[in-house]
């Protein structure tokens, strides 16, 4: 009975053996079976022949859901809901686990992150009995599930992650819960308010939504409230620090209905001590040996000149790499008025040498000994022709 059972199978579907040096060391041995109503004669067998013979795992794989019918959501009759009082919608849980460290562009006005992002929801189609395990499955059972629309209202790129399979997980429990999760990195879209940069705070927002499921279809919500999203206080960041963070539901009206919308909101604080080295210091310095020209010997024109054209060349240097760094905006930022002030004053100090040469030094002094010797001569003429 048991052979023909496993022969039946083999026929009907593609089979998996674990071997048995892959099982981890002290959890034993768990037989994962995908199990679907049009063999549930078969399946009983199959379980009385683990039962008495747990040395070898079978997985069926995902050529077993061809017979059927998991492309459409679940309805009514079909959906055990998560939460009580269910009004006959397909409910659905997010997880968010942000694993990598990532980068905030201000060029782009974009953020990109890399995390593990789990859905739950209950589907009593995928009920099972006689196993008292969850199920893991083969990613490729995904393309044969019905799984929520769920897309990043404010994406510029993302990709599922492929190395060394496709990085997806189905994960069945005996009442038809399935946990499907991804390891996704996202570049999204993030606003920033530069006005105040680099003492500024911004919010960076991903928007999670249905793509085609109305409220009357699917509804949205953080399973485990706070604690749905975890790992954001390991995040590191080369430019900021994450002040909060929080999590909405909520849903969106559009001319085609309202859709669920789940958001998840960074507060983040942007880190001045790369400003202080790379700008601030730089320029201050630089304002201050502008200066030093002042204490120069007047004589040493070329010395003072060459002096104040290099302060002014380099005030202008450190201006323009920073604004190759930023979008150009339209409005005045903070440190922009402080690299102007101090390019004001390395301009002043080389002005102020030229105005005081030619006060003293050049045509005006010039002009003030011709007037004199003229006033001189004038006076002279009339006490001579007396003489005469």
């Amino acid at each position: 009975m048991v052979k023909a059972s496993i022969a039946r199978l083999v026929c009907r579907a593609e089979s998996r053996l674990i071997p048995e040096a892959a099982v981890p060391q002290g959890q034993g041995c768990k037989w994962q079976v995908w199990q679907h109503a049009l063999y549930m004669p078969l399946y009983e067998e199959l379980n009385q022949m683990l039962a008495t013979t747990p040395s070898t795992a079978l997985i069926i794989s995902h050529d077993i859901l061809e017979a059927g019918t998991f492309i459409f959501r679940p309805v009514e009759q079909e959906a055990q809901f998560l939460d009580a009082g269910g009004c006959g919608l397909a409910h659905t849980s997010r997880y968010l686990w942000p694993i990598f460290r990532g980068h905030i562009h201000g060029w782009t006005q974009d953020y990109t992150l890399t995390m593990y992002f789990q859905q739950s929801w209950r589907d009593k189609r995928l009920s099972y009995s006689g196993i008292p395990l969850n199920l893991t499955l083969d990613n490729r059972v995904a393309d044969q599930l019905w799984v929520p629309d769920t897309y990043f209202q404010n994406d510029k790129k993302s990709y599922v992650h492929g190395v060394t399979v496709k990085n997806r997980m189905i994960r069945l429990h005996p009442d038809g819960t399935v946990l499907y999760g991804l390891r996704i990195t996202t570049t999204a879209a993030c606003m920033m308010d530069l006005r105040r940069y680099p003492l500024d705070e911004q919010n960076c927002t991903l928007e999670i939504e249905s793509y085609g499921y109305t409220t009357d279809d699917i509804e949205f919500y953080w399973n485990g409230g706070e604690s749905a999203v975890t790992g954001v206080n390991n995040i590191e960041l080369p430019q900021f620090s994450i002040v909060d963070y929080k999590m909405v539901s909520k849903k969106v009206e559009f001319t085609t209905g309202a859709y669920p919308r789940l958001s998840l909101s960074f507060r983040l604080k942007r880190n001045i001590g790369y400003f202080i080295l790379q700008t601030y210091m730089p320029s201050t310095l630089i304002t201050i040996l502008s200066w030093v020209s002042f204490w120069i010997n007047y004589d040493a024109s070329a010395a003072r000149v060459a002096l104040g054209i290099t302060t002014v060349l380099t005030m202008t240097t450190i201006s323009t790499h920073l604004r190759e760094t930023l979008p150009k905006i339209p409005y005045v930022k903070a440190i922009d008025i402080y690299l102007m002030g101090c390019f004001v004053f390395v301009f002043l100090a080389l002005l102020e040498y030229a105005f005081v040469n030619y006060i003293f030094f050049g045509k005006g002094p010039h002009r003030q000994k011709k007037a004199a010797e003229k006033a001189t001569d004038e006076k002279g003429k009339p006490e001579m022709n007396k003489v005469q």
